[in-house]
């Protein structure tokens, strides 16, 4: 969508290089602080900790490409619109991008950033509940995406 302009082609690695770096040497750094706390139970036959509420960071950092693209995605349509007169008479695949692409980063976004303030205030105990509830409606908005793409090829 934005082959044109090198500025937010650069600006695009950037805030991906710059988010993905800081989870890479913040995960490094959490792990090595959390390493003293694994223990094995026999009982159960699995390894545990004790995570911390820095876990939350993780959530956080990708939520600004998600406000980036959504942001994008919307200067875009917007400048379609213009150019088209509406939204309407855009062809059938840049509309499926429109239409699930922004639910897709929106809800993403949303629970990502339900997620990190799950983590950061939140018991303890619902943490991962909503881990897992991300990633199951994730995969459902990707799929959704999938399906109306292909259906808007034909």
């Amino acid at each position: 969508m934005y082959s044109g302009d090198w500025r937010i082609s650069v600006l695009l690695y950037v805030v991906y290089l710059a988010s993905f770096t800081f989870i890479i040497v913040e995960e490094a750094m959490y792990m090595h602080d959390l390493w003293p706390s694994f223990i094995y139970s026999p009982l159960l036959g699995v390894c545990l900790a004790n995570p911390s509420r820095r876990l939350a960071l993780m959530f956080f950092a990708p939520v600004f490409c998600d406000v980036l693209l959504v942001i994008l995605q919307l200067i875009h349509a917007f400048r379609t619109a213009m150019l088209s007169g509406s939204l309407i008479n855009t062809a059938p695949l840049l509309k499926a991008l429109y239409k699930d692409g922004f639910i897709y980063f929106m809800a993403v976004f949303s629970l990502r950033l339900w997620s990190a303030c799950l983590f950061s205030w939140g018991d303890s105990a619902y943490w991962y509940t909503s881990t897992y509830l991300e990633f199951a409606l994730t995969s459902i908005s990707a799929s959704r995406l999938t399906l109306h793409l292909r259906k808007g090829h034909r």
